[in-house]
């Protein structure tokens, strides 16, 4: 039998992260915060798999695996560049308005 136990209260939520929001602005600067720190998270994977691929022969079975999540890493970190730059737009927008 799975009982229900009580919840302990995360150091870090996503309520709590945007409840003390007051504008557009803060939000999307937040918005901008977690952005970047994914394209860091992404970016040390990458330099990660990189290394490992050197130390992995090119007969080795994983060695296109390894490669084809390299390229699908490198995909996500433009998609969160162009991302950023839509943010930062967005944020000049408003603060010139």
């Amino acid at each position: 039998m799975v009982r229900n136990l009580p919840r302990q209260p995360e150091e870090f939520s996503e309520r709590n992260y945007v409840k003390d929001i007051s504008s557009k602005i803060e939000l999307l600067h937040k918005e901008l915060d977690v952005n970047r720190e994914e394209q860091n998270l992404i970016n040390q994977r990458i330099d990660t798999v990189k290394e490992f691929i050197l130390e992995l022969p090119a007969t080795d079975p994983q060695y296109g695996i390894v490669h084809a999540q390299l390229r699908m890493d490198q995909v996500e970190l433009d998609e969160l560049r162009f991302q950023e730059e839509v943010l930062l737009d967005q944020i000049n927008k408003l603060q010139t308005s």
